[in-house]
């Protein structure tokens, strides 16, 4: 009796025409697809353990559901299960975190706190929730640390720093959301020496209510603000602790990586060039344009955008959706000089995302490995 796979020969023997379909079937799918694979699909674990894995995510206003009259039942915990799925797969040491609600420092702290709880108790490891000081009826940033690999020297946020200011006339601004910046000392694997890194978690102004922004620019010119004094004062800070120090900054910029205030962000402008009579200005696109030819050498890289500009698909690589648009708003900054602690041995950087939209928050986490 033949089989299903049989119309000729030995019971259960596939035939040679089916066997080359399925051959050639299998070099279609390594010649296609495999190339598909960019730094949105690459494993979440290595095959030795990192030094350090930094994390940054968006929290998506964690903890709003606690002042609502109207809890929604289940809601929080159902957040925070998303959350600490992303972070328990991305294997983060330090997450850099955005969208902490807290009128004050120690509610903050508290609802920060349930997440780290949560964290410690699934990852085996104590995690310790920072957050902005001082009192504030706005979201926050913090960090969460996994106290057994990283130690934390110093802590400070920039409630205080003017920003620097566009014109000589007017008040200089503030952050409106206060960056938190942590200095730590991360032990080395084997005979590596320990490292000292100032890392810092921003979150800049968004677009939202544009139509407030009397330069019509959807509030870039503050965000290109906000840039300027992140990377400079973080850098200055790291310099004051000597060359093996690294400034890295994590957060969510609100703006693309070829926009005016990514441009200033990873230092290939700098502000005073879009002062009057200086050069630049920004269009409407919110990108730069100079009159004239400016170096293209920028200070500090963002991994994911320098992943796709180094060959990863774009389509592939992003870390928010709007109205359908994928975009490069989150990502990890450190600077060209140190580019060599986060590439793989085929020189690859390794970092990438994790989660999907709205399973704990509209954006994705972003996460990189750094090793030396």
């Amino acid at each position: 009796m033949s089989s299903g796979w049989c119309k000729r020969g030995v019971a259960g023997e596939i035939p040679r025409k089916k066997l080359r379909r399925f051959a050639f079937a299998l070099i279609l799918f390594c010649c296609f697809f495999v190339p598909l694979v960019s730094a949105q699909d690459q494993p979440l674990t290595s095959p030795h353990e990192p030094e350090l894995r930094l994390c940054s995510q968006n929290l998506f206003n964690y903890g709003a559901e606690e002042r609502k009259k109207k809890r929604k039942k289940g809601a929080r915990e159902k957040q925070r299960d998303f959350l600490v799925a992303r972070f328990l797969a991305a294997d983060c040491d330090v997450i850099a975190v955005q969208e902490v609600i807290g009128e004050t420092e120690r509610e903050a702290k508290t609802i920060l706190g349930s997440l780290a709880d949560s964290l410690s108790a699934r990852s085996e490891r104590k995690f310790v929730p920072y957050v902005t000081s001082g009192r504030s009826d706005r979201i926050r940033n913090g960090f969460l640390i996994a106290e057994s690999k990283v130690r934390v020297l110093e802590v400070e946020a920039l409630r205080y720093e003017h920003l620097p200011k566009m014109s000589l006339l007017g008040p200089g601004e503030r952050f409106d959301r206060p960056p938190l910046i942590l200095t730590l000392q991360v032990p080395g694997r084997g005979s590596a020496e320990p490292r000292t890194f100032v890392v810092a978690s921003f979150h800049f102004k968004s677009k939202a209510k544009s139509f407030q922004d009397p330069a019509r620019l959807s509030f870039e010119l503050v965000r290109m603000q906000m840039a300027e004094k992140i990377r400079e004062y973080v850098s200055a800070k790291a310099a004051t602790l000597g060359s093996g120090a690294t400034p890295i900054l994590l957060g969510d910029t609100n703006s693309e990586p070829g926009s005016a205030a990514g441009a200033i962000l990873t230092g290939r402008l700098r502000l005073s060039q879009f002062t009057e009579q200086s050069g630049c200005r920004v269009t409407e696109l919110l990108e730069p344009a100079c009159n004239e030819q400016v170096p293209a050498e920028a200070s500090f890289a963002g991994l994911l955008a320098t992943s796709v500009r180094e060959g990863e698909n774009r389509e592939r690589v992003h870390t928010y959706r709007y109205r359908g648009t994928s975009s490069i708003i989150d990502d990890i900054f450190i600077p060209t000089t140190a580019l060599s602690l986060v590439r793989g041995p085929a020189k690859r950087i390794v970092a990438g995302t994790n989660g999907e939209y709205f399973k704990g928050s509209d954006h994705l986490l972003v996460w990189a490995e750094v090793n030396w």
